[in-house]
C-alpha cells in the first residue's frame, strides 16, 4: 500500500499471489499512481513484466528466474539444485534480496536477531564477554569456528563467519561475502568427505577447495591449499586411530554407542563408588574406571565430566587418540610413569603422558575445513 506522505490518503494498493504475480492493483488518485517498486520491493519492468533482482530477472507469473543461478549455495539442500527456482520454492517464508542469495541470506537475516536473543538471554553479560574472548586471537576464532562447524554444520559456519567478520570491523557486504564463501566451502568439504575416495584424494580435494576459498577471501591459494590439505591429513590419522580403538573395543565386548563409535572414554567414577573395574576398550588403561557398566556392555558408565554439556563428546574424541597411544606408550619407562603418576594424584586423569599430545592432535584434526582456511587467510592479511 502506498499512502500520501502528508495526508495519509491511500494512493495505491497492490495484492500479490504467492510468487509475486499481481492479483489486484488499485489507485485512488487521478492520474492513477503506479510505483515501479512492487513485490519484495523490487523494480518491475512494465515493458517486459519482469522483476529485476540485481543478479537476474524474475518472472513472477512463472515463479522462476530467467537465468540459472551462478552459485549453488548449498548442494546438501535439494531445493537449491534447481538454479531457476525462487527461494527454494517457499515464497511465503523467504525472500531473495540479491537474485542469488537464499540460504546465506536466511542466515544473515536472522544474524542480528540471534545476537539480540543471546544478549538478553544472558542478561547482557556473556555477549560482550564472547566478543572480548574472540578478539584475543585468530586461533581462538579458529577453535570457536571448529566447535560451531561440528554442532551447527555449514549454515552455522556461515553465520559464525559473518559474526567474526563484523567483529573484525567488516561491513555488511563483507559479512555477506564471508558467509557465502564459508557456506559453499563447508558444503564442498562435506561433499568430499562423503565420497569413497582414498585419503590422498580427499586431502587434495580439501586443498583445492581451501585454496580457492582463501583466494576469494583475499588470501593466497597456496596457503589455503596447504592448510586445508594438512588439516584433512591430520583428520585421516585421527580416523585411523578411531577405527583401531573402536575395533578393539568391539572385540572386547563393548556394545555401547557414543558420538564416535563405542564409548571408550574411561573414568574413575564407578558403579559403587569404590571398586575400580578394568577397561573394556581392549587397550590397557591401567586402573581406569569402566567405559561400560559391568554386566551391561551396551550402557556407558558414568563419567567425571558428564555434567558439562557437550564435554563427553570432546572427551570421546580425544580418547580415540589417547587409547591408541596408550597401546604403545603406557609401558614407556620413567617419563610415562612419572607423568602419569603426577597426573593421577593432581588431576585425577590417568595416562597424562598420552592425554596431552592426544588432545593437541585431536584438536588439530578437528580444525579441518573452513576454520583452517580462515586462519590461513587471517595470517596472509596480517603480513
Amino acid at each position: 500500500m502506498i499512502t500520501h506522505g502528508t495526508t495519509g490518503a491511500q494512493e495505491e494498493n497492490i495484492t500479490y499471489y504467492p510468487y509475486g504475480a499481481t492479483q489486484t492493483n488499485t489507485s485512488g488518485t487521478t492520474p492513477p499512481t503506479d510505483m515501479p517498486y512492487k513485490y519484495t520491493d523490487k523494480e518491475l519492468d512494465s515493458s517486459t513484466g519482469l522483476y529485476f533482482y540485481g543478479a537476474r530477472y524474475y518472472d513472477a507469473t512463472l515463479g522462476r528466474f530467467l537465468s540459472a543461478d551462478t552459485l549453488v549455495e548449498a548442494p546438501g539442500h535439494p531445493q537449491t539444485l534447481n538454479r531457476y527456482t525462487y527461494v527454494g520454492n517457499n515464497p511465503l517464508r523467504y525472500t531473495d534480496p540479491t537474485g542469488h542469495c537464499f540460504i546465506v541470506c536466511i542466515s544473515f537475516k536472522h544474524f542480528n536477531i540471534a545476537k539480540a536473543v543471546f544478549k538478553y538471554a544472558t542478561w547482557g553479560f556473556a555477549y560482550p564477554l564472547v566478543d572480548m574472548v574472540l578478539k584475543t586471537s585468530p586461533y581462538v576464532q579458529m577453535v570457536a569456528g571448529a566447535v560451531v562447524a561440528a554442532y551447527a554444520g555449514p549454515l552455522g559456519s556461515a553465520w559464525y563467519s559473518a559474526y567474526v567478520t563484523q567483529l573484525n570491523g567488516g561491513s555488511t557486504g563483507d559479512m555477506l561475502k564471508a558467509a557465502a564463501i564459508t557456506e559453499v566451502s563447508a558444503e564442498a568439504f562435506n561433499a568430499i568427505d562423503s565420497t569413497n575416495w582414498n585419503l590422498g584424494a580427499k586431502v587434495i580435494g580439501h586443498g583445492v577447495v581451501g585454496g580457492v576459498s582463501a583466494e576469494l577471501q583475499g588470501g593466497r591459494f597456496q596457503e589455503g591449499f596447504m592448510t586445508a590439505g594438512a588439516s584433512r591429513l591430520a583428520m585421516g590419522g585421527w580416523e585411523y586411530m578411531r577405527d583401531s580403538v573402536n575395533a578393539g573395543a568391539i572385540e572386547s565386548g563393548n556394545q555401547s554407542s557414543c558420538k564416535f563409535g563405542p564409548c571408550t572414554a574411561g573414568s574413575r567414577v564407578t558403579i559403587d563408588g569404590t571398586t575400580e573395574v578394568p577397561s573394556a576398550t581392549g587397550f590397557a588403561n591401567q586402573g581406569m574406571g569402566p567405559e561400560v557398566v559391568p554386566g551391561r556392555p551396551d550402557l556407558r558408565a558414568p563419567h567425571n565430566w558428564d555434567w558439562i554439556p557437550g564435554a563427553i563428546d570432546v572427551v570421546e574424541a580425544i580418547s580415540k587418540a589417547h587409547d591408541f597411544g596408550n597401546s604403545f606408550t603406557y609401558q614407556g619407562g620413567f617419563y610415562a610413569h612419572s607423568i602419569n603418576g603426577w597426573a593421577n594424584d593432581v588431576f585425577n586423569v590417568y595416562s597424562m603422558s598420552t592425554m596431552l599430545p592426544a588432545a593437541a592432535y585431536t584438536g588439530a584434526a578437528f580444525m579441518r575445513g573452513t576454520p583452517a582456511v580462515d586462519l590461513a587467510v587471517d595470517r596472509a592479511k596480517r603480513r
